[in-house]
């Protein structure tokens, strides 16, 4: 499997063979024994320290920290881990075996937390739980995929458990949109990124009153609750904000912690609210040149959001002092409530978006990164926070002659927390 990673790599997340972080594109390795690597990756995301990869043909590949049970059940084989199999870390990708009942389509990740969701619309929930994150009353953590509780929707011909079409995985909180374009949420709600504000306040102690509610109803919400008046396709989870791309692709629903304006709105620090970002806003640098264009993804940082459009321009708002948004901002300016391009080279055709950092694809089959460098996420070499979008040079192959063979164009992108992929 032509895959490579660079990024941060304490706990062998990026499943190259060892645990040092890798400042370029390194080959990933798997463990070949354990079964077939010859699909190419549909998606690889990755958490605080783990990584979830799903193939073309439905396998579930795993690599990196299991300390919560967020890689699941299956024993780590020896020859796979570190200090002859007692460490809990992966350093190569293993298959999972988990013996769901149907194939695996998409997958998310939290900090110690797994979401994976198979193609007959059932999420399953693995890991940490103790802020409520995998949708179980038990607080306890738990290696073994449980199906998270859907409400029972009346279709034409039976009641059945609404089924889900897309997921996310914030640090310690999960969201799913189901057919019917609503949503739901449980874990973590302490910056109000589930979207279930209070009962209507006094206007004088309308903050006040949802910090209130927000801190004391942190670790309570432990099973998919519906997210009120929200019509949508896509979810990103950030640190402490959501993000949702309505029914229609025209604009962006915010909730949470708006301190870094990840909410598009330019409000004081810390006010817990929710914002909207909307088509025509993007359209003000005079980029747009299609009659009708839309939102095609969406893609959350911690404390920032990032969108594509259907034109193939690449945009983000929020906390951008490390390089976040792709532009080098003012000296005293940290972050921007209204939307930037992004300025690549060439359209985009997807984006990956990590804790602090993002990837674009675009339409040629190059590369680019931008945002914190610490771990060398950004493929530079380095770890100097890269302000500006950088071309990632995928590593030269060798023939058989030793001439060197110039590598094919990349076909996908993933990231983590810390962490990017990208596949040939």
């Amino acid at each position: 499997m032509p895959l490579f990673a660079f990024g941060s790599n304490g706990n062998g997340q990026l499943g190259v063979g060892h645990r040092d972080d890798c400042h370029r594109p390194q080959r990933c390795r798997f463990d070949e024994q354990a079964g077939s690597t010859s699909a190419l990756p549909r998606q690889v995301v990755g958490g605080g320290n783990h990584t979830l990869l799903v193939a073309d043909d439905g396998q579930l590949f795993v690599t990196g920290a299991n300390d919560a049970g967020q890689l699941g059940t299956s024993r780590i084989p020896e020859e796979t881990a570190v200090d002859g199999g007692k460490d809990t870390c992966r350093v190569v990708f293993t298959p999972a075996h988990w013996s769901l009942p149907a194939a695996v389509t998409s997958v998310a990740c939290g900090w110690t937390h797994s979401l994976v969701l198979t193609e007959n619309g059932i999420v399953w929930s693995l890991g940490a739980n103790g802020h409520g994150q995998c949708g179980r009353k038990d607080a306890a953590n738990d290696p073994a995929p449980q199906a998270m509780d859907l409400p029972r929707v009346d279709t034409d011909t039976v009641i059945t458990a609404a089924k889900t079409v897309a997921l996310s995985a914030g640090l310690r909180s999960s969201c799913v949109v189901t057919f019917d374009a609503r949503a739901y949420a449980c874990g973590c709600n302490r910056g109000g990124q589930l979207g279930l504000l209070p009962a209507e306040a006094p206007a004088s102690s309308a903050v006040q009153a949802r910090k209130r509610d927000m801190r004391s109803s942190a670790s309570s919400i432990n099973a998919l609750s519906p997210i009120p008046s929200v019509d949508a396709v896509a979810v990103a989870c950030g640190q402490r904000h959501t993000a949702f791309v309505a029914q229609d692709r025209q604009s962006v629903r915010c909730f949470g912690d708006n301190r870094w304006h990840q909410l598009g709105q330019p409000t004081a620090a810390n006010e817990l609210q929710q914002g909207m970002i909307t088509i025509d806003q993007l359209r003000e640098d005079g980029t747009m040149d299609t009659a009708t264009p839309t939102i095609v993804q969406i893609g959350a940082g911690w404390s920032h959001t990032v969108v594509l459009s259907s034109t193939g321009n690449v945009y983000a708002w929020g906390r951008g002092d490390r390089g976040q948004l792709g532009v080098r901002l003012d000296r005293n300016v940290q972050a921007s409530a209204d939307p930037i391009r992004v300025p690549l080279p060439a359209p985009a055709r997807a984006i990956a978006v990590g804790s602090e950092h993002a990837l674009a694809l675009l339409h040629d089959g190059r590369c680019y990164a931008w945002g914190w460098n610490e771990h060398g996420n950004c493929g530079t070499g380095d770890t100097l926070d890269v302000h500006t979008p950088v071309l990632v040079c995928v590593p030269q192959e060798k023939a058989v002659d030793a001439v060197a063979v110039q590598p094919a164009p990349i076909r996908g992108i993933g990231c983590g927390y810390g962490t990017s992929f990208l596949w040939t």
